[in-house]
């Protein structure tokens, strides 16, 4: 499941509210043999788990999960970003495993992407999982108009974000 922002309210949807309310349906049909990915660090979305019966493998930022008793999840933490990409660590709690991944894309937000993508990794296959941080750093780059650095005048760098973005996007740039 994706994250939920007040932007999708901007959409076909209508409100915040609609968003969430289609984004639950995605859940709800998920039988007992089948896996709910979720973001834990997202309060509409953690209520998801409430309305499934999949098995539920969470991610996001570790910190969110320090008061939690959940054994089942993927986080992230120690995030750095320069203008060559993001690093930080992945900890996958199930495993007791601990993973250094370097990326070459460029944002804060782009740890609880890939965490979400080693989730999916890790359901559909393990072998992915055992040399994920070596495909994570080569093979995932960003998209034209999406976090893409240029030179500017001056000795200026331009982070340029300009498809698709939105208030809640320019905001995860900045911060």
């Amino acid at each position: 499941s994706s994250d939920l922002f007040p932007s999708h309210d901007r959409s076909h949807m209508k409100s915040f509210e609609n968003a969430i309310k289609e984004k639950s349906k995605l859940v709800k049909v998920l039988g007992e043999k089948d896996h709910a990915i979720l973001n834990f660090s997202d309060k509409n979305v953690r209520k998801m788990s409430e309305i499934t019966k999949a098995e539920v493998l969470w991610y996001g930022n570790k910190t969110d999960f320090e008061k939690s008793k959940l054994t089942n999840y993927v986080c992230y933490s120690d995030v750095n970003v320069t203008t060559e990409g993001t690093n930080f660590v992945l900890y996958d709690k199930s495993e007791n495993k601990e993973v250094k991944i370097k990326t070459k894309l460029i944002g804060t937000f782009h740890a609880a992407n890939i965490c979400a993508i080693y989730c999916v990794l890790k359901i559909l296959n393990p072998y992915f999982v055992e040399h994920f941080d070596k495909g994570v750093h080569g093979l995932l780059l960003p998209l034209v108009g999406r976090m893409n650095i240029h030179s500017g005048p001056n000795d200026t760098l331009i982070l340029n974000d300009s498809l698709r973005a939105n208030p809640t996007s320019t905001a995860a740039i900045l911060s």
